[in-house]
Parts: C-alpha cells; structure tokens; sequence
C-alpha cells in the first residue's frame, strides 16, 4: 500500500517495477521506514546511477569551475531552480530535474504534518528515471533568523508592530465591504475571522498566539522553542526521505544539526548577501554558497550584515576571491541564457533563477501574481525592498499603493523579524482571494519583466530549461554538443548517492 503512486488521470494504482523507482523513498508517515526496506536495492541504485541523455550544450566550452559542478550533481546545464516557499510544487521541482538542472522545493517554516512530508513524496514520484539526475534539494529558514523576541525590540518598533497590526487589520475590514456578496468576499471573510485567531499569520498558529504580548518572556521563549523543534523535525524528516541536498536561508544551523546532515552525506549550501556571511557559513560547515544578489526577489537571506547587498556578479566575484576553490552559485536577477553566462563568466559554477520561473505552468501563484508578470503594458514597474508586509526585507513589484500609501512610514521602524508583521500573510491570501494587486505582495527579482511566455499561454518549466540551455550554448560558442552521452555514474556526487543507498 505504501507504493501506491498517482497515475496520470488521478487514479492510484499498483506501479510497475520501472515505476517504483520514480518514488523510491516516498511513503505514508506511519510506515516510511518499512516502505523503504521494500524497495529493490538495485531499484535504487539504478535510479541514483544511470547513463544521462546527451546535453544540447556545448560542455566543454563552459568555465571549469561549471563543469565540475555539472558533473558533480550529474546535470546537463549549470541551473539551479530557486526554493520559493509557497510558489513551489512537485511537479515544478520535478520538472527542472528531468530538464537537465538541479531543483529545489521551497520547505521554508512548513512543518511535516502541514504538508511538508506529502510534498516532498510527490516530488520523488514525480520525477523520472530518464533525467540526468535523481534527486533535488530541500530549503529550510532558520529560525533564529527570522524570530526576534520582543523583549529585544525598542519601544519604537514595538510601536510600529502594533500600529501595522490595526492598518492590516483595517485593510481586511476594507477587503470585506469591497467584495460583500462574492466569492472573493467569502474568502477574504473567512480570512479576517482567521485573523482574529492568530497573532501573526508568518508563523504557525499555535505557535503565534502569544507574539502580541511583550512583556510574557516564558511566551517568547515557548515560542522561539518551538520554532526549533519545528526545525527541528524538518531536519528529521529531510533524513528520513534521503534528500541529497539541504539549503538554508536567514543563517545557518547548530552544529550538532549540521554533523548529523553531514553524516548522512547530505551536501549543505548556505546563502549569503556579504563575503562576510560567505566565510561564515563555509567556516561553519557549508560545501557551497549562494551568492545572493541585491536584485534577488522575495526575502534577502542576509543574516550578520546590515549594508547594502552588492549586485549579483559584484557579489559572486568577491565570494569567489575570498573563497578559492569553494563552488559558488549565483543568484539575483538571472532570467535568460545571457545572465546565466555572465554569471559563470564572473566565476560562478551555477546560477540561480526563481523569477524565470513564476510564470511557468507549474508554479503555484495567485492569478493577479502571475498577470502582473506578463503584462508588458506593467513593464516600467520598478521593485523595491520592503519589510512592510512580513517583516522580513524582501523585493516586490512596486504595484502595491499599500507598500508606498498606506505603510510607508513604518518601514525603517519595524523590527527586523516575521513576528514582528503580524497578519501579513493573512491580508496577502484574502487580497490574492479578492484580486486586489494594489494590496498584494508580488515578490518579483529586479529583472522581473523578462518573464517570459509562449504566445498567450505559460510557458512549461522544461521548455523554458530548454529555452535557457539553447542561449547558454549561443553564449559560449566554438564548440559541438557531445555525441556521446555523459555517464552520471561518473559524478562524484551520484557515487556518494550510491553508497548512501
């Protein structure tokens, strides 16, 4: 029973032996480790180490530095789909790997019975044994990186948390009349009613409650313990489900939770805004940085530094210099084949792209979200950085008069922190519910208007791999794709993936 898996019309059904290894470690919550033993060994096995079709791109001319990542992880372009909370799926996971590049699903503060552990199983069954690499990554945030306690704020922001409380709170009233009698109005209304419920809609419920009152330090406490056993659990079950790779944003584990990632082989990669928090995270146990740009869209993962964050190829470069020999993987801004090469050529061994794909099939985005991306008329719409609506800086499309109008002078007084906004998440699901763009968030890079489509419908995340593949290959001419195919067996990483199983 535990390796029923979806067919394509919905329906489960008893794979075939071939199909099995597609989800080799998916498996109910109260049965994973049984599930697992009963899988053919050689299954998995076949499925971490097998022949990978031959690449469109001319390998040999790219940098070495994006060779030897390529072969690494066994892929067929030095791509890396950006983990977005909330915007992520399996199928667009899934999607980028059987493209050739290296996906990773958004876990963020997820826990495992909230859908964390029903995600990642569909995204083992989703991909397919013919891509070049079985497997993805898993991103964290952590929570010592996004939790302030309150007895730490000033008496300003502790003033400018309780004043964006009632304007989101009125925002939600306003929602109600605007969309009484409609579908949108329902939900927006069934929203406010959750507001009433949850102090700060960032966090977890029950884990909210008490981020209202600043003078309860065994409430603040309480929270933030267990915001860590939350983490905690992730770390488990990223275990239990053999993902090969784990990304982290907002700083860096504890130790102890990095040497038992590390004994299990599970290759670690940081994100850094500064050459500073770059030798941290390395110093720390990290086996790779990403080099995340000013022009990076949603939350900046800056953790230790508080000045402006260089350009994307300003920052690769110096984490490069200050780090010889350490894969770096750039980030901010990257939407085409041209960014991509110019992102290896400043040293990078792959670049990063989140942007590029919120507009493809796969992607879970609200619908005025997804509009706002592809209307060319919207193209002079600039972002900015903003922590009015979680708390937390991140980079939005500037369409929102709420951003500007209505909590602008709020902005440099909030503490830096999810509990700290509360009800943000909140009013953006029943703004997105009643279609509202001007009280939205709309994370969006700096290149957002690059977003791309196929006539007047969405492009699909492996057409749009294949799209940057073909412009990658025109960016470093001089050379004919292979015409042997490239053996992922040959990848040090699918050899530790072997061993692993």
């Amino acid at each position: 029973a535990h390796l029923l898996c979806a067919t394509p019309t919905g329906d489960l059904a008893v794979p075939q032996r071939s199909r099995i290894a597609l989800c080799p470690f998916a498996a109910s919550s109260n049965g994973s480790t049984q599930a697992r033993a009963s899988l053919n060994r050689q299954d998995q096995r076949d499925a971490a180490l097998r022949v990978a079709p031959a690449s469109a791109l001319p390998t040999d001319s790219l940098p070495a530095q994006a060779r030897a990542f390529m072969d690494k992880f066994g892929l067929r372009q030095p791509l890396v789909l950006a983990p977005m909370m909330g915007a992520s799926t399996p199928q667009l996971v899934a999607a980028v790997q059987r493209a050739g590049g290296l996906g990773f699903y958004g876990g963020g503060i997820v826990r495992r019975e909230d859908g964390l552990e029903k995600a990642l199983a569909e995204t083992w069954c989703a991909m397919e044994r013919s891509g070049p690499f079985f497997g993805f990554g898993v991103d964290l945030m952590v929570p010592s990186g996004f939790f302030r306690d309150r007895r730490l704020w000033t008496p300003a922001q502790q003033a400018a948390s309780e004043e964006a409380r009632k304007r989101h709170q009125l925002m939600l009233e306003e929602l109600d009349r605007r969309c009484s009698g409609t579908c949108a109005g329902s939900k927006a209304r069934s929203l406010l009613k959750i507001a009433g419920q949850s102090a700060s809609a960032e966090l977890p419920t029950d884990v909210a409650d008490s981020a209202l009152d600043p003078g309860d330090g065994e409430a603040q406490d309480a929270q933030l313990a267990q915001l860590n056993a939350i983490f905690e659990a992730q770390i488990d079950l990223l275990i239990e489900q053999r993902i090969p790779v784990v990304s982290f944003h907002f700083g860096w584990p504890e130790s102890h939770q990095v040497a038992r990632l590390k004994s299990e082989g599970v290759f670690l990669i940081g994100k850094a805004t500064s050459v500073r928090e770059a030798k941290y995270l390395i110093e720390r146990g990290a086996d790779c940085v990403v080099a995340q740009g000013s022009e990076a869209g949603g939350h900046t993962g800056k953790f230790l530094d508080d000045e402006a964050t260089p350009s994307a190829l300003q920052l690769t470069r110096e984490i490069v210099a200050a780090l010889p020999g350490i894969p770096v993987i750039s980030a901010g801004g990257i939407m085409d084949g041209s960014d991509v090469a110019d992102a290896l050529r400043a040293g990078a061994s792959a670049a990063m792209l989140g942007t590029a794909f919120l507009t493809t099939q796969e992607c879970q985005m609200a619908k005025a979200h997804r509009e706002a991306l592809l209307v060319s008329a919207a193209e002079d719409t600039s972002t900015k950085l903003t922590r009015v609506f979680t708390g937390k800086p991140a980079r939005t499309l500037v369409i929102s008069r709420y951003t500007t109008q209505v909590m602008g002078d709020l902005e440099t007084q909030l503490p830096n922190c999810f509990n700290g906004m509360p009800l943000g998440r909140v009013l953006q699901k029943a703004a997105a519910a009643a279609g509202e763009q001007e009280v939205m968030y709309m994370w969006a890079g700096a290149n957002w208007a690059k977003s791309r489509r196929r006539g007047t419908t969405c492009l699909s995340a492996e057409a749009l791999v294949r799209r940057l593949e073909a412009e990658l290959a025109s960016a470093f001419p001089g050379h004919s794709p292979s015409s042997t195919s490239r053996s992922v067996q040959q990848g040090e990483f699918q050899q530790l993936v072997s061993a692993r199983l």
